[in-house]
């Protein structure tokens, strides 16, 4: 006497199923009168199709451009064929992630380059260079670290620049001579 079929042991991509195969006489009573070889099948494969898998977009635009924001992404369980089905039907522990945090740098400050007053020009004539102070500073007039203004171009600490022009001996042509011999 046979039992039905169970359950496939797996949902998809193949498994297992069980029934009871038992040996009885006429009257329904167990024995170990029958023939080894006739005995059906007890355990048989099951194909229950393709498992359904996690399938994933690119990831969308940032909510926040500084200081910690969030992007989203699709992330479905589908079959092989294109055939969308509920979270559950795939393995809910693999699930890709569908949210991640970015853009997680702070924001920039107000914080502002300082140009201090440019220096005289080095020398006095000709070709030279001017020098003056740059920092970063807060709006209300505090010296802070660098780092804080690195979102913004630096402005120069010297250029070149040109004093006047410089004396320079003059000739004329030299006079006739004074003395005809000598």
């Amino acid at each position: 006497r046979t039992g039905p079929w169970g359950a496939c042991s797996s949902t998809c991509a193949g498994g297992f199923q069980r029934r009871v195969v038992v040996c009885q006489d006429e009257d329904g009573y167990e024995t170990n009168n029958c023939a080894e070889q006739a005995k059906p099948l007890e355990m048989r494969s099951c194909e229950s199709g393709p498992c359904p898998q996690w399938i994933y977009g690119n990831w969308g635009e940032c909510t926040q451009p500084c200081g910690g924001g969030a992007r989203t992404r699709l992330v479905i369980c589908q079959l092989p064929n294109g055939q969308r089905l509920n979270d559950q039907n795939c393995e809910i522990l693999d699930k890709p992630p569908d949210r991640e945090q970015c853009n997680t740098r702070a924001c920039p400050t107000d914080d502002a380059w300082h140009r201090g007053r440019w220096s005289s020009c080095s020398i006095s004539c000709g070709k030279g260079s001017k020098y003056r102070t740059v920092y970063c500073m807060t709006t209300d007039g505090k010296e802070v670290e660098e780092e804080n203004c690195k979102h913004l171009e630096r402005p120069k600490t010297h250029k070149r620049c040109r004093g006047g022009r410089c004396p320079k001996w003059k000739t004329e042509d030299w006079a006739q001579c004074s003395a005809i011999c000598g």
